[in-house]
């Protein structure tokens, strides 16, 4: 009995020693096929075969490795060795976290950082699995950025999003899904002057089974509405005109409209800018344009065919002009020259001149025999007036800029029963008044007058008659005296 436990003594030695030096064969073998026990489910041993060492870290089924320095055991797990340092796996962190929700037409941005403790390591990072349009960038520097806008067309799930880092040798990553919301794309209409400067008050209309209101620009110059995908006609209105432009929503959710800036300017006959225009445009009626200051004024409008009135001087002239094709809008005057002339053709001062435009306008003076001033092309009735009376005429001074008056050469004659003129006939006409026309020598007397219908007074031998004439049909005007028999 006593040999009987010596021997099992021995043979437990025995045992002892060999686990032994199989561990250490263990740690030391060139190819790292572990014959070595560990213990697996339920406290039992496992077989060696299923623990050996591959190019990462931990427990596989790769075999025929080499380099010992370059492992080591630890806690059960072998891990590659760099230099004989251990390796720590990078961490990835991704901003904002998790799962993620987002509408159509909204932009997802999600930054990932990775960080690692082994200084030195080269970190990469890249992406699995995107949606289409998504766009993933490696800065280079640890940090990479994610950007999403999902088309009107994208609703749905995105699982299985990856994104990952690696330094070479060990990895980290992180697996979301992103979740795209059905929803109407936001369309903004937009209205922008000449400058690209948001306007305010622009009214927005757009076409669907009839024209629906859509809103009125704001002090940025847009307008938001949500409309379904397809494509509209819409319409701005603005200063009392509008533009239509149709659009697909769908492919381009943001309808600019823009306005040009409208100069208008009044010349003279020379070409060169005059002041006090009053200006007006007809877009649903007569609206104001503003006043020509160094010969012109601007305004904002949308491109279209507008009536302009050029109002100078008491009289206007319209003009109608697609600003969309030439947004300078010009008027000129015309130089109007009014002179009066005797019946010899011969320039005569001293005649009063007005015109109507809106009402009897002074034009000025005859200064050798002729007047002149700037109005627009138009028809005008001018009046001059001479030696008391005055005469009217209507012309076109864009057609004939010249307007001219002549007097005529009137005589008054004094004649006896016989027929005989006769002397010291003291005449007088009616023009506003009595005015002195002359007296008779060789018996009459002549004065330029206007053609017109006078009353003349004749006084002789201290007595008077009085006629009417008019002198435009017949210009001599004939007293004749009775033989008084006593």
């Amino acid at each position: 009995m006593k040999d009987k436990k010596i021997l099992l003594a021995v043979l437990l030695a025995l045992v002892f020693c060999l686990a032994t030096a199989s561990a250490a064969l263990a740690m030391s073998s060139l190819n790292y096929d572990l014959p070595w026990q560990t213990l697996a489910t339920g406290g039992g041993g496992g077989g060696s075969p299923n623990y050996v060492l591959n190019d990462t870290s931990g427990q596989s089924s790769a075999t025929g490795l080499s380099g010992s320095t370059n492992y080591q055991l630890s806690a059960g797990y072998w891990h590659v060795m760099s230099g004989g340092a251990v390796n720590t796996p990078p961490v990835l962190t991704l901003y904002p976290s998790g799962d993620q929700s987002i509408d159509e037409g909204h932009t997802l941005i999600i930054t990932a950082t990775a960080t690692d403790p082994d200084i030195g390591d080269t970190l990469t990072l890249s992406a699995e699995n995107l949606p289409d349009g998504a766009v993933f960038i490696d800065h280079g520097d640890g940090t990479a950025s994610f950007s999403w806008t999902p088309g009107y067309d994208q609703a749905g799930t995105y699982s299985g999003v990856r994104f990952v880092v690696t330094d070479g040798i060990a990895s980290d990553f992180k697996d979301i899904t992103i979740t795209v919301n059905d929803a109407a794309p936001s369309v903004t209409v937009r209205l922008v002057d000449s400058h690209g400067t948001g306007i305010e008050g622009g009214v927005v209309k757009y076409y669907s089974g009839g024209w629906q209101d859509f809103g009125t620009t704001g002090v940025n110059g847009e307008v938001q509405k949500s409309l379904p995908l397809q494509s509209y006609k819409f319409r701005m209105t603005y200063a009392g005109a509008y533009n239509d432009k149709t659009q697909n929503v769908g492919i381009d959710p943001v309808v600019v409209f823009q306005t040009i800036n409208v100069t208008v300017q009044l010349k003279d006959s020379g070409g060169n800018l005059i002041d006090t225009g009053e200006v007006k445009y007809n877009a649903g009626g007569w609206k104001d344009f503003g006043t020509t200051s160094g010969g012109q004024v601007s305004m904002e409008l949308l491109p279209y065919s507008y009536k302009f009135r050029m109002t100078y001087a008491g009289a206007y002239n319209d003009k109608t002009q697609n600003v969309g094709i030439d947004p300078v809008v010009v008027f000129q005057t015309v130089n109007v020259t009014v002179q009066l002339k005797d019946s010899g053709d011969n320039l005569i001062d001293t005649g009063e001149v007005k015109y109507n435009a809106g009402g009897w306008k002074d034009f000025g003076t005859t200064s050798g025999g002729q007047v002149s001033k700037e109005l627009l092309p138009n028809s005008y009735k001018f009046r001059m007036t001479y030696a008391g009376a005055y005469n009217d005429k209507t012309q076109n001074v864009g057609s004939d800029p010249v307007v001219v008056f002549q007097t005529i050469n009137v005589t008054v004659q004094l004649k006896d029963s016989g027929g005989s003129l006769i002397d010291t006939g003291e005449v007088k006409y009616s023009a506003g008044g009595w005015k002195d026309f002359g007296t008779t020598s060789g018996g009459q007397v002549s004065m330029e007058l206007l053609p017109s219908k006078y009353k003349f007074r004749m006084t002789y031998a201290g007595a008077s008659n009085e006629k009417y004439q008019n002198v435009g049909v017949d210009p001599v005007v004939v007293f004749q005296t009775g033989q008084v028999v006593s």
